[in-house]
């Protein structure tokens, strides 16, 4: 046996986000029914939000339990109630008549949630024309609001509407208009919405106030950096004439007291004799602190070594000379030779670490030359008998 329409019911149920919803369900067919199911589609299945029977009576499920609450609870006829909406809630909710010997029967309904925002009108940018002003009218809902523009005179200028589908299925629709103010003396934004209507106006002098005030900042912002540029470039110019100034005259003029000073400085100094140099050498030696004075080196015993050698060599030598001056026939002396004896080489070659040209000795070779020379000198004066 066929059956049509079982069970009545609201097929669209619509309501406001944050409010309520009622959902009823009747069974017109003269059976027993044993239990009412109501349930929720959750992605491709449906989950159980409440049951009634005759034995268990009301029994709510889970987290439903503070969502849903029986309004009327009977075997043919049911009615529940959707407390605190959120967009969460909507979807489609089932109710289900388990009949004795027959089965059961079901109808979904649809449960809609719409909401609206606030509108919002302001003035957003300034264009770069001069005298044209941007009004933007925007609001959030679901389903998608519809926003228009009015005004006195009517508008010439057709607005951008732009459409954002927000995560949450709800639309977010933004209108811009770019008008110029100066015929315009009343502007208004409205807004159509299943779940009511609005309508707000623009002030057109405080959005002329905004431009002027934006205007004079941007002016401000672009007078101070143009400033700074100009001190920069002034600090990099100074600073290249200094550095020009710098290449160009590298040393400051001096005084002539300065002048004098350098010369004076720069003068050669008097020669210092032998001794004052030995006595310098000294001094110097002895002076805490001097480069000259040293701690003794362990090379000590091959020094004085050096010093023993060059004494006997400088003995040897002196010997011999002496030895020639007394065989020579002449009897010329050490001074009429122009030869200072190896002995005074010595003894200056003693003094430690100083650097003594000593006169030059003359060698046996050379005494004898020089000796030959006087003697033949000597004889050639003497005149030859006539």
């Amino acid at each position: 046996m066929a059956l049509e329409e079982p069970i009545q019911s609201d097929t669209i149920i619509v309501a406001a986000l944050a409010g309520e919803a009622n959902i009823y369900c009747n069974f017109s067919l003269s059976m027993d029914v044993l239990q009412v199911t109501w349930q929720k589609r959750n992605g491709t299945s449906f989950q159980n939000m409440a049951t009634y029977s005759s034995i268990h009576g009301q029994r709510l499920i889970g987290s439903f339990q503070k969502k849903v609450h029986f309004t009327r609870a009977t075997p043919k006829a049911s009615a529940i109630t959707l407390q605190n909406l959120t967009l969460e809630d909507d979807s489609y909710y089932r109710c289900i008549f388990s009949v004795f010997r027959h089965g059961s029967f079901s109808k979904d309904i649809r449960l809609n949630i719409q909401t609206i925002s606030e509108l919002t009108v302001e003035f957003h940018s300034l264009l770069p024309a001069e005298g044209l002003l941007t009004a933007v009218c925007s609001a959030t809902g679901k389903p998608a609001p519809n926003i228009t523009w009015l005004d006195d005179r009517g508008l010439e200028e057709t607005p951008q509407i732009h459409h954002i589908q927000n995560t949450n299925r709800t639309v977010t629709v933004t209108s811009r208009l770019n008008f110029s103010a100066s015929h315009l003396h009343a502007l208004f934004c409205l807004l159509d919405h299943p779940q009511g209507r609005q309508k707000k106006a623009l002030h057109l002098e405080k959005g002329r106030e905004d431009v002027q005030k934006n205007t004079v900042i941007i002016t401000s912002i672009l007078a101070a950096v143009l400033l700074v540029l100009v001190l920069i470039y002034c600090v990099m110019r100074l600073n290249n004439s200094r550095r020009n100034k710098q290449q160009t005259h590298p040393g400051a003029p001096r005084t002539p007291a300065e002048e004098t000073g350098l010369h004076q400085d720069l003068g050669e100094r008097p020669s210092l004799s032998l001794k004052d140099q030995r006595i310098t050498y000294e001094n110097e030696k002895q002076t805490p602190g001097s480069p000259l004075h040293k701690k003794p080196k362990r090379n000590l015993g091959l020094r004085k070594r050096w010093r023993h050698l060059f004494s006997e060599e400088g003995e040897n030598l002196n010997n011999s000379f002496q030895s020639e001056l007394k065989s020579g026939p002449d009897g010329l002396s050490i001074k009429e030779l122009g030869c200072s004896p190896m002995k005074e080489g010595r003894e200056a070659m003693a003094g430690e670490g100083v650097q003594v040209t000593p006169q030059p000795s003359c060698s046996p070779a050379q005494q004898r030359k020089e000796r030959h020379q006087e003697s033949t000198g000597a004889h050639g004066m003497v005149s030859s008998p006539h």
